[in-house]
């Protein structure tokens, strides 16, 4: 169970908040899936780093927050947060300089030391709306 959580926490603290594309390999596995709404199902190692690089280029001062991470076993539930700044294309939409704050839960499972799959789903109409992409909704 440790092992997991150590492997999970690396994923944001090192992965995505230090950079570190080059510990892809190190922590996940070669045919990894990751189905991630609004990006659909992503295969592979080679495919998930291509996805990480776009979304640092994207945001490149994003920050995760782990709000909580739940254990059991070989799999682990994060509740994150992010700060970040929209200054390159994100789904289409070329940066804005806008903030664009995110949220999101993320389920991973983990086998031989590697994350093997990750099941998540953020915020992602909301981003769309901080950065201008979707009007604001009408509040009654």
């Amino acid at each position: 169970m440790e092992k997991t959580r150590e492997i999970v926490t690396r994923v944001y603290a090192e992965l995505l908040n230090q950079r570190r594309l080059e510990l892809v390999r190190e922590l996940v596995a070669e045919d990894a899936v990751w189905v991630i709404s609004p990006f659909g199902v992503v295969e592979g190692r080679r495919a998930i780093e291509d996805l990480v690089r776009e979304l640092l280029f994207a945001f490149p001062d994003v920050h995760y927050y782990v709000e909580k991470i739940v254990v059991e076993g070989d799999e682990a539930a994060v509740n994150w947060r992010t700060t970040a700044t929209h200054l390159g294309e994100f789904l289409g939409v070329a940066g804005t300089g806008k903030p664009a704050p995110c949220c999101g839960v993320t389920w991973y499972r983990v086998e031989d030391g590697r994350v093997a799959e990750c099941r998540g789903v953020l915020d992602a109409f909301g981003v769309m709306q901080r950065i201008g992409a979707i009007p604001e909704l009408v509040r009654l």
